[in-house]
């Protein structure tokens, strides 16, 4: 199991890493007091010391987990992103949608603030 996100990441190639970066260097300028580690053998992010964020990639897509608690305007944004319970997926074939991406990372950084989550 990997030890560090670095590791984690490691196991990727190509575009499918390049998309890890880009999504985890936007999570912590979105929320610069996040720290990381692996959890459940994916990309973890804790804020305020408790896991927040979940980050993770299989062949079609990369997923932010758990994406709850969303305000309607941007649970609508999302929407076409949105799956299962808690996920947001963003299949590797189509643009990562940046400024939306950021927007969810801090929806649910704010949950954890606010003790939602």
């Amino acid at each position: 199991m990997d030890s560090s996100v670095a590791e984690y990441l490691a196991r990727f190639e190509g575009d499918v890493r390049d998309r890890l970066e880009t999504v985890r260097a936007l999570i912590h300028e979105t929320v610069p007091e996040a720290t990381e580690g692996v959890g459940y053998g994916i990309a973890e992010f804790w804020i305020d010391e408790r896991p927040a964020i979940y980050l993770g990639a299989i062949a079609k897509h990369l997923s932010l987990y758990p994406v709850t608690l969303l305000p309607p305007a941007l649970a609508a944004d999302a929407a076409a992103h949105l799956s299962g319970k808690a996920t947001a997926k963003f299949l590797h074939a189509d643009p990562l949608p940046l400024p939306l991406i950021a927007r969810i990372v801090r929806q649910m950084a704010d949950n954890v603030h606010q003790g939602l989550t």
